[in-house]
């Protein structure tokens, strides 16, 4: 597969931070709906070029985390570091303009758009031209759309969609549509990216894909992922570290292999006599 180089060129996190600091740093966090307790004193570092795979049992506070991290829920105690800036309190908007992008369990995408409109709208933030002057399609707006449609068209690229580009998504089977939501994250130009239950729903041939892609992005484009997988085989293959949850609490933290044998992990997710 070639490089995607113009997202390559623009994907490199920035230098504001300390290059050797975690990307993320989460402390102690705790969210509370009422009197369920969602997430108890949960902390957390992400480092700059990592893919952290995140599981646990329904329920065991994997969503709930993500959505912490990304600005979707304040927590009840704790705080979140992103990037070497103090996050916890910040709008949504402006956790994704700072390079976190994620993806949601189900796709949310526009299904009676077509798979580059849909890639395009995860340009919006990069956009400069208002809705004026692009009705009145100014020099300056065109040229705005030309470069904003050539890095949509390197992603379909990069994800192989590029013979899909005019299909309606409403049309394309779950698999391809995972995919398009990826190709939608993706064309944030994160810094960051987290991915929430992928491969839910997915064939084996679809999840070989998929991990395909996430294994690319990390590689070219030197970027932290955080994904929430139930596939163990998945989660074993691709994976550098393992952070396993229960019940709102985090059991485990280390390497696939070494969680594999923790016997918290073994009682909680993966099943005794294994």
């Amino acid at each position: 597969m070639a490089e995607s180089t113009m997202l390559a060129r623009r994907a490199v996190p920035s230098t504001d931070a300390d290059p050797d600091a975690p990307m993320m740093v989460a402390e102690q966090l705790t969210l509370r709906f009422g009197g369920v307790v969602a997430l108890s004193d949960v902390s957390l570092r992400i480092g700059r070029d990592e893919l952290v795979a995140l599981i646990g049992p329904n329920g065991a506070g994997k969503s709930s985390l993500l959505n912490v991290l990304s600005g979707f829920y304040r927590p009840s105690a704790g705080s979140v570091r992103f990037n070497g800036h103090d996050v916890t309190r910040m709008a949504v908007h402006r956790i994704a303009g700072a390079g976190l992008a994620r993806t949601f369990q189900g796709t949310h995408l526009l299904p009676h758009m077509s798979v580059l409109d849909n890639i395009l709208v995860g340009r919006y933030m990069h956009m400069k031209t208002g809705l004026a002057a692009a009705f009145a399609y100014y020099p300056f707006a065109h040229r705005e759309e030309v470069e904003q449609r050539a890095v949509a068209e390197e992603i379909l690229d990069f994800l192989e969609l590029e013979h899909l580009r005019h299909h309606p998504v409403g049309t394309l089977g779950y698999g391809m549509r995972k995919r398009v939501d990826l190709g939608r994250a993706l064309a944030m130009q994160p810094r960051m990216l987290l991915l929430d239950e992928p491969m839910a729903g997915m064939n084996s041939e679809e999840k070989e894909d998929l991990a395909r892609f996430i294994l690319d992005i990390r590689e070219l484009h030197r970027i932290p992922v955080v994904l929430v997988e139930h596939d163990m085989g998945v989660v074993m293959d691709i994976a550098d570290r393992v952070v396993v949850l229960n019940f709102g609490c985090k059991i485990a933290d280390a390497t696939p292999a070494a969680v594999q044998r923790d016997p918290a992990v073994i009682e909680a997710y993966l099943g005794g006599g294994a």
